[in-house]
């Protein structure tokens, strides 16, 4: 794959609010619409579509409390009543409950995480990076790579359990407590919507995966706009809680990689201490999965540390043993698998909004989701940017 054809590029345009509230999504080689958002109104939600163009078939629908409340959940037409995807505020300090804490400045205000089952394949080397895609099984429409595949394997699908309620879920947790969550989409056991092909090896094994979508800051690079303009901006996207002037609405849709602590000073020394038998064990390199090892035992050839010639290892105090594990560090990935560019002029009495979307296919691919959920995602945190302060007060709804 060239650096041409890495990237799927779209242009967002949208229709006046006052209209009917429609979004475009454009390919920007042919200039023909992909998908378009169109936003219904419920009794309870608000109800927005993702409508794969060509076929007027709907792939994705987001949901969002139509009074009371705050939430937005994802799903799919072929997913169970109540399973969902939903997205959440991150919290940026204390850890989770699986021990994990946000490294300094990879959280921005405003940011929204979500978690969902990923194919991680790695493409071999001399391979098409196509070959680790996989297929989504929805009722809209059926991506399938390679063209022509052999037939799936069958699965038995069990009932999906009952939808959790709203008021089980605290915007004071962090994102990674909905991993037990039945709401998961992508996670539950009962749906597979992700399947594998059959000729997946275990380094293309289903993992649950970690995204961050935030804001972009504002460049420190000079702007070639009028000083009307930039104070306008200024204005309009001055955000009080963090001090800063976004970047419009841009944003980057990015994958979360947790890296294992170092490992304590003490398993250290005793380790490296000369007739241990033990050297420090090459699973402590940072890694994905967050776990690992300590030191394996001595080797059964080594001296007894009876033998005066034969240092011993600095003694491990009981309040060392018992002290509380390093956490591990989380930091979004540099390469974002989805970047917004905001390009809505400051003199629009419309309302609307026009910008760049750019998907990375090459790391879409190994993830193993189809391209609408990541255009649907990167709409949704459009509209959650551009309606932030009545998300923000209805928290405490």
């Amino acid at each position: 794959m060239t650096a041409s054809t890495q990237y799927s590029r779209y242009k967002i345009q949208s229709s006046d609010v006052l209209q009917d509230a429609r979004t475009n999504v454009i390919d920007e080689t042919s200039e023909k619409v992909v998908w378009y958002k169109e936003r219904f109104l419920g009794d309870d939600e608000i109800i927005e579509h993702l409508v794969h163009s060509p076929t007027q078939s709907i792939h994705w629908t987001i949901h969002r409390p139509a009074r009371k409340g705050w939430y937005i959940r994802i799903r799919s037409p072929s997913f169970p009543p109540g399973v969902f995807i939903p997205l959440l505020p991150v919290q940026k300090r204390g850890r989770d409950e699986k021990g994990g804490i946000w490294d300094d400045g990879a959280v921005i205000d405003g940011s929204l995480g979500f978690r969902t089952r990923v194919i991680d394949g790695k493409p071999s080397a001399g391979s098409s990076s196509s070959s680790t895609m996989t297929r989504m099984s929805t009722t809209a429409l059926v991506h399938s790579y390679p063209p022509t595949p052999p037939p799936p394997p069958t699965l038995s699908l069990t009932p999906a359990s009952p939808p959790p309620s709203l008021s089980s879920y605290s915007l004071d947790e962090p994102i990674s407590t909905l991993a037990s969550s039945s709401s998961m989409t992508l996670l539950g056991h009962s749906t597979d919507t992700l399947l594998l092909p059959p000729s997946s090896s275990s380094s293309s094994s289903p993992t649950i995966a970690e995204f961050l979508l935030s804001p972009t800051t504002a460049s420190t690079n000079p702007s070639t706009e009028g000083l009307l303009s930039r104070a306008l901006k200024a204005f309009k996207y001055y955000t009080a809680s963090t001090d800063i002037i976004s970047n419009g609405y841009s944003f980057t849709l990015s994958r979360v990689i947790i890296q294992a602590p170092p490992p304590p000073l003490h398993v250290a020394l005793a380790a490296a201490a000369p007739g241990s038998g033990s050297i420090l064990p090459t699973t402590m390199s940072p890694s994905l999965s967050g776990t690992g090892t300590g030191p394996p035992p001595p080797a059964s050839g080594t001296p007894s540390s009876s033998l005066s010639s034969t240092p011993t290892p600095p003694s491990v105090s009981a309040s060392e043993s018992a002290s509380p594990s390093p956490p591990l560090r989380k930091l979004r990935s540099p390469i974002p698998l989805l970047t917004f560019t905001d390009l809505t002029p400051a003199f629009n009495i419309s309302g609307s909004l026009s910008g760049s979307l750019v998907v990375d296919k090459r790391e879409a691919e190994v993830l193993g989701i189809e391209q609408s959920f990541w255009v649907a995602v990167g709409l949704v945190y459009v509209g959650f940017l551009e309606e932030r302060g009545s998300y923000l007060a209805s928290l405490g709804d």
